[in-house]
């Protein structure tokens, strides 16, 4: 029953993480990236507190860690999901839904040799044919047309493989963090640091702060369930889904877990098609299919 409920839990985060950049790609017609990064931090930072306060009481959340920590889990929380996330949502903007998450999903292409350089895990020679695998399949996934789209979809490509470097610096520095704190305490301090960094650089860039502007340009005249979807995706990608699939390793192996979240590329290419009208050609479907295969490949 225990491991059931953690495959239930990993599928759950998987969904989610599928289903979310459909929502983001959505605000993206309405909001700039810097936008959109901000609002989602409003359902980041509220269910963020609600999870740390309900587990370890409210006063939690007016006690944080010592200086270091707390400098620690905010700056790998702005390189994360902060930077790297701009980069996310330059590229779905870009290339869509189906293409931005395989290459995303291809991350484990930079994360292992990292964790064996600095975080002294070992380094097997399966890793290279998984790595292959992966390889190909981004050579699938790419986009191919010619003329001004190229240009296009070469930045597209350049954002994701860029948001994988940003991810991979936030991900090692969430590993040590979790070492040492609980994880809601973790979520709830990144979540304030996170929304107050989104928050500042959009004003800066587009708000009553930057030159010429009288008022935040991106939220003015958005339609409210434009600012609902990416609040509640927000909420999900950023706290839901993590705290699933943290609930998940609990009751199942990381091994088991990882190879889960490895379909997330396929649910976000049939979210994408369904609801975004996206093409799903045999030569995108084939190199999905070599991404998640190399994933999977890599996580054992």
């Amino acid at each position: 029953m225990q491991e059931f409920l953690g495959w239930i839990l990993a599928l759950g985060a998987t969904v989610i993480w599928a289903f979310t950049p459909v929502l983001y790609r959505r605000s993206g017609e309405h909001f700039s990236v810097w936008g959109t990064g901000a609002v989602r931090c409003i359902g980041y930072l509220a269910t963020a507190g609600f999870y740390l306060a309900m587990t370890e009481g409210a006063r939690a959340l007016l006690a944080p860690p010592s200086g270091e920590q707390l400098f620690a889990i905010i700056a790998g929380g702005v390189v994360w999901l902060v930077v790297g996330d701009a980069f996310f949502f330059a590229a779905l903007n870009r290339l869509g839904v189906a293409v931005t998450s395989a290459v995303t999903s291809a991350y484990p292409l930079l994360a292992v040799p990292v964790s064996c350089l600095f975080l002294g895990e070992s380094f097997h020679l399966s890793l290279l044919f998984a790595a292959a695998l992966i390889g190909g399949g981004l050579y699938l996934v790419a986009p191919r047309e010619d003329g001004t789209e190229a240009l296009r979809n070469r930045t597209g490509m350049f954002f994701a493989f860029a948001a994988m470097v940003c991810w991979l610096a936030g991900l090692v520095s969430c590993k040590v963090s979790a070492n040492v704190l609980p994880v809601a305490e973790i979520e709830w301090w990144r979540a304030l640091g996170v929304a107050g960094v989104s928050w500042l650089v959009f004003l800066l860039r587009e708000g009553r702060f930057g030159a010429g502007c009288a008022a935040p340009s991106g939220l003015r005249g958005a339609p409210a369930s434009v600012v609902l979807w990416t609040v509640a995706a927000g909420a999900l990608s950023l706290t839901v889904g993590n705290l699933l699939f943290t609930g998940s390793l609990t009751a199942i192996s990381a091994v088991v877990a990882t190879n889960i979240v490895s379909i997330r590329p396929f649910l976000s290419a049939l979210f994408g098609a369904l609801l975004l009208r996206e093409r799903l050609t045999p030569r995108l479907l084939g190199g999905i299919g070599l991404v998640v295969s190399g994933v999977a490949a890599m996580s054992f």
